[in-house]
């Protein structure tokens, strides 16, 4: 876990990757005794058993994370929404600034962020999906002259580059705390072609001071961090398995 620095240019964000196993089951804890009802309602109110247990996998995992953070058993984190649906833990927070978070998931991955006093935005993807509507989806969520200079990357780079410019377009907007009631098209991305990856930063001087940092999650998953901060965002990743938490996995 983050611990304080004195270095204060320096903005430590904790990155936990969990590894979602379904049906899994945390030792010696049943889900109605970690899950709200709410929870456990929203799980029977899925179409297939195995996304249900998928849901309850992810929930448990990110209640029992954020129980370390909160110093609160995991059945008694009560969480609270924006307007838009950007939870939060409802508590009274002391100190340097309360706990935030950030959480996302696709398919066999789900990704938690946590900083002190600072809005964060986190988006995972499962990079290798068949895209074969890629191109007509790129014209959703982008404006014409984001579609013009992408067409211009090799062809090879088209499936990775999509899935950054995914994930940083819904990172910033997590991190907004609008998610997509704002329509990805309205974030506009300045496309660069570097050596052996293409480079996203903003288009607009307005939007100075936000950094995204994009990274594999796990083999073939894509993540993104996006945060407004001058200061030096400094990671320290740890990984969520077999239904515990197995530790830091380095920065």
């Amino acid at each position: 876990m983050t611990i304080a620095r004195e270095n204060t240019k320096i903005l430590p964000v904790d990155i936990w990757i969990i590894d979602v196993v379904p049906g899994g089951d945390c030792p010696a804890e049943g889900a109605a005794e970690v899950l709200s009802r709410q929870e456990l309602a929203q799980a029977a109110r899925f179409r297939f058993p195995e996304d249900a247990r998928r849901f309850l996998f992810r929930r448990r995992a990110l209640r029992k994370i954020l129980s370390r953070y909160f110093q609160l058993p995991p059945r008694e984190l009560v969480f609270s929404t924006n307007k838009n649906g950007k939870p939060r833990v409802s508590i009274n927070q002391s100190g340097e600034g309360g706990w935030e978070f950030n959480f996302s998931h696709s398919r066999d991955v789900a990704i938690l962020a946590l900083v002190r006093g600072e809005e964060v935005g986190i988006d995972v993807e499962y990079a290798l999906k068949p895209m074969p509507d890629l191109y007509d989806v790129l014209q959703v969520v982008c404006r014409p002259a984001e579609v013009r200079t992408f067409q211009t990357l090799p062809k090879a780079w088209h499936q990775q580059a999509f899935f950054k410019l995914w994930t940083i377009k819904e990172a910033y907007l997590k991190a907004l705390g609008t998610g997509l009631s704002r329509e990805p098209d309205t974030v506009h991305l300045k496309i660069v072609r570097g050596n052996d990856d293409v480079i996203m930063t903003f288009d607009a001087s307005e939007e100075r001071g936000w950094q995204f940092i994009t990274f594999e999650a796990r083999p073939g998953y894509l993540a993104t961090l996006a945060m407004q901060t001058e200061k030096k965002i400094e990671i320290s990743r740890f990984r969520f398995s077999n239904c515990q938490e197995t530790g830091s996995i380095g920065r």
